[in-house]
């Protein structure tokens, strides 16, 4: 009986192989897949800001239509993920620049997990009194920070008012596939007088 031999060994085949079905994926699927270490299900998020008026507290009936606020370039929120009633990011800085909310730089991508919720908050403060200042199981997420916020008693610059002007919202989360739309529709927390 003859007997044919490869003249390639097994585990040199076995890298060929690997080195093939490597090169067949393009840098650009690769670029799309999660770190290493995160849930099989996370997914890239794009975050958009809006204003969703005014905060209900079944407090009053009035109601504020004229004074909406527009967020532009270099404006900052900050967020805060929770996931199973622990807090996994807090406090984190976004920047609007170019259109888009930003991390800070030397941050990691942010993903989205559907077993996670997104908090955000308007305007930023990097301030130590936010630091635990938020109720993960509550369902007020801000309740604590309305109560302590700092607001001017003069707010006679735009500046000083929208310091004063502290802006909540939970996040809401649209799309499939490989990247998640995250969206904060911000209530005004604070009392308007004018």
């Amino acid at each position: 009986m003859k007997q044919h031999h490869s003249i390639f060994p097994p585990a040199a085949s076995l890298a060929c192989a690997l080195i093939l079905m490597l090169a067949a994926c393009t840098s650009d699927a690769l670029d799309e897949l999660p770190p290493a270490g995160t849930a099989p299900d996370a997914r890239p998020l794009t975050i958009t800001v809006s204003d969703g008026g005014m905060y209900a507290t079944g407090q009053t009936r009035a109601q504020e239509r004229g004074y909406r606020t527009v967020f532009t370039e270099g404006d900052r929120i900050g967020l805060y993920v929770v996931k199973d009633g622990t807090l996994e990011v807090e406090n984190l800085c976004l920047t609007l620049q170019g259109g888009k909310w930003t991390l800070p730089a030397g941050t990691s991508q942010l993903l989205y997990s559907p077993d996670r919720s997104y908090h955000a908050y308007y305007p930023y403060r990097d301030d130590r009194d936010l630091i635990g200042g938020v109720s993960p199981g509550d369902k007020d997420f801000f309740k604590t920070v309305v109560n302590y916020w700092l607001v001017e008693t003069d707010q006679s610059t735009y500046a000083q008012y929208t310091a004063s002007d502290l802006m909540t919202a939970g996040g809401s989360t649209t799309g499939t596939g490989n990247t998640i739309h995250l969206s904060f529709a911000m209530k005004h927390r604070m009392p308007l007088a004018v």
